[in-house]
This record gives C-alpha cells, structure tokens and sequence, in this order.
C-alpha cells in the first residue's frame, strides 16, 4: 500500500491510492473470502453515489468486480425506501452500519438476522446476503433519514440549506456567499432515481426508523442537549429496569417504558414508534433536528415529570 501512495496515518482511516475495481482483486486474491461493501453510499465525501465520488453506478465503481457487490450500505441520511428509487440496487441487499466514532454511537444504525447459533460465522452472514435470504435477514434499523447531517443540499458555513431546485435554480452557488453548495444525499438519489420509490421486493428486507433513546430522553425533558447528568441518569435506568436500547425503542411495552420513567417519555417513545416526529433536516455535516412534541405540548409537560 505505502509503494502505491497510500497514506495509512490519515484521519484515522487509511487514504488508500488504489482504484476500487483493482483493490477489490487485491482482496480477493489474498482471499476469496473477503468482500466489500460501499459505506454511506450515498454522502457527498469518498463515497460510491456521493456527489463528489465521480460515480453514477455500482459497475463505474467496481468495473468487473461489481457481481461481487453483494450490498450496499444505505448511511444514516437516506433510508431503504429512498434507495428503492434506483433499479441498479434490486440485486444487492440494503444494510445499515453505524458509524463507530463514538462509544455513545455504537448500533445507532444495526441489522437484525436470525441464524441458529451453531451456524454464527462470518461465512454465514456472507452466504445471507449473497444469496438474499430474507428468511434470515429480517429487518434493519435506521435513523429517519432526514436527521443525517447530509440529507439536504446546502452551505453550512452560511447557515444555509435547500431543496435540490433550489439547488438547480441557484446553479450551485450560496446565495449568502457565493460559496458552492454541497449537493446531499436527497440530491444525489433525484439525480440517479430511475422510477418512483417502490414497495419492497421480496429479496429486499423491511426497515424500522428510530430516535437516538438519549434524544428522546432529552427532548421529552425539555433539554436542549443529551449530554447533561438527568439524561444519562434516565438513561441508564431504563437500560437497566426494561432492557437494551433497541427493545425501549421498538418493543418494549408502554407500561414498562413508563413505570420507569414517565408518562411524556412513554409518549415520545409511542410517537417515534408511529413516525409522529418533526425533523429539520440535515445538510453539509449538519446532523438533523428532531422535534417529537410542539412548543404548547413542551411548556404542559413539565408537570408530568
């Protein structure tokens, strides 16, 4: 890699000079074992849709090696139902990973399988998603795309973010600044879609959308951050009296979720359930906002906590 150009001390994620086409036969010569699957396929930066990448296809990128793409990782600003707007993803499986930059952020993103534990191996996570099997596969968890922080188009510097018209009709420049816009997530797939967003195939697996718990903790408080000791103390109960953050999140039942924190928690955590939220979308490295009650519904809930 070092004679290649590659610079292995970057950003603490290596900048390898290699053409992903010839660096997937790299892999695959040491090991036929290895794959490869394209992170957030879809952010501005190094990735394979992004508006930066220089790809518009899955075979641009990966040339010959493209049947060996067995899944595409959708990122935390789009969804599956988004990607189903390009005919090119039928044949490879939607994951979502979460980004671990942070020990807080660990599975904010996840797939769930089910596979018998005397099958658990690397091998059988591969054969689930190059032969698709649902049966197996059963569903993946996913931030609503709007709170990635490169869902719209805009100019963070500038405060400023757009839909992809406006996008078109500015040709690309702030209107604040005259600085380039970066073109996002939302952007990208417009530019890309060959048809509407289509319900799911049977070789693609259904998805759950949620809220971070710490958010939904902090908002259903009133705080304007997750990072104050009430949350955490909240938090940190709710693991221990209901269960791990997913089961609060998706399963858990409401009287659980109440009994052991309160009535306005147990309502957000119904909202969320539900997709009741209200999201500011976000735009270039500018996570989201997310809003599950209205400013009246804030101010009266104070008395139930």
């Amino acid at each position: 890699m070092d004679e290649q150009g590659s610079n292995r001390k970057s950003d603490g994620r290596p900048i390898l000079g290699f053409d992903s086409e010839e660096l997937y036969k790299v892999f695959r010569g040491l090991d036929e074992n290895i794959v490869m699957i394209p992170a957030h396929a879809w952010t501005p930066w190094f990735s394979v849709f992004g508006s930066k990448s220089g790809f518009d296809s899955l075979e641009e990128c990966w040339g010959e090696m493209t049947p060996y793409i067995y899944a595409v990782e959708t990122g935390l600003s789009s969804d599956p139902l988004m990607n189903r707007s390009l005919a090119q993803l039928d044949n490879v499986m939607l994951i979502s990973n979460s980004d671990a930059h942070s020990p807080r952020n660990f599975g904010r993103e996840a797939n769930v399988f089910e596979i018998d534990e005397s099958k658990l191996s690397y091998h059988e996570f591969i054969r689930i998603l190059r032969e698709r099997d649902t049966a197996a596969f059963k569903y993946t968890i996913e931030f609503f795309p709007e709170e990635g922080k490169y869902h719209l188009d805009g100019h963070a510097p500038c405060g400023f973010s757009c839909l992809p018209a406006e996008t078109k009709r500015l040709k690309g420049r702030c209107p604040k600044c005259g600085g380039i816009i970066t073109v996002g997530v939302m952007s990208r797939i417009a530019d890309l879609a060959t048809r509407p967003a289509l319900p799911f195939p049977s070789n693609h697996v259904p998805y759950k959308s949620i809220v971070p718990l710490q958010e939904v903790i902090a908002e259903s408080m009133g705080l304007a951050t997750t990072a104050g000791t009430k949350v955490q103390a909240q938090y940190e109960k709710l693991i221990a009296e209901v269960g791990n953050e997913f089961y609060v999140l998706l399963d858990a039942p409401m009287v659980s979720i109440t009994a052991s924190s309160s009535l306005v928690i147990g309502q957000a955590i119904e909202r969320m359930r539900a997709g009741q939220v209200a999201i500011t979308p976000g735009y270039d490295g500018v996570y989201g906002k997310v809003k599950i009650f209205s400013d009246e519904e804030k101010k009266a809930q104070k008395k139930l906590l």
